[in-house]
């Protein structure tokens, strides 16, 4: 667990460089910005650990590993990496998802600003993959919305994780 909030400590200072760039955040109150550094961060560990474990061979090795923190990655892996390992996202379609994921802030009390934004965030990235499908594939209108649909619904495992991390640190005393 420790050496854990030491990688989130790490991350702390990308998180925040990716956040504070994002078109719109500069309108927002530091309440809202807090709260997006955190799911930056969460995201910078978690998401892009479970993407490496689903393009990898399944190998993994926990020494040590606290057994509540065992229980979460396990759940992590059978549920997220499973499904990441089955719709084997590019790197632009991982990257859309990953932002789809930072804007869907549901258990969070937000500002009404921080709403808009993130809305405003979720339809220019989706219009953007949207884009990506016509012209770099050969996808047509239907395979295009069955795709985007298929990684949207990935947000609410996502938020599902976030929320069990979140009760994960304050069972073990940490706080948030």
């Amino acid at each position: 667990m420790n050496e854990l909030m030491v990688i989130t400590a790490h991350q702390s200072g990308s998180a925040m460089e990716a956040c504070i760039n994002c078109p719109g955040v500069s309108k927002l109150h530091q309440k809202d910005i807090r709260v997006l550094h955190k799911y930056f961060q969460f995201l910078n560990v978690w998401l892009d650990s479970v993407r490496e474990y689903s393009m990898s061979d399944g190998a993994h090795y926990e020494i040590g590993v606290d057994r509540k923190l065992s229980e979460f990655i396990h759940q992590v892996r059978t549920t997220l990496g499973s499904s990441l390992a089955n719709l084997k996202l590019n790197m632009y379609e991982y990257s859309a998802f990953k932002l789809f994921c930072i804007w869907n802030l549901k258990f969070h009390k937000t500002s009404t600003a921080l709403k808009i934004v993130a809305q405003e965030h979720y339809e220019g990235v989706c219009s953007a993959l949207r884009n990506y499908y016509e012209t770099q594939t050969k996808m047509d209108d239907f395979e295009i919305a069955i795709r985007i649909g298929d990684i949207t619904l990935q947000i609410v495992t996502v938020s599902d994780i976030y929320h069990d991390f979140i009760k994960l640190l304050l069972n073990s005393g940490i706080s948030i």
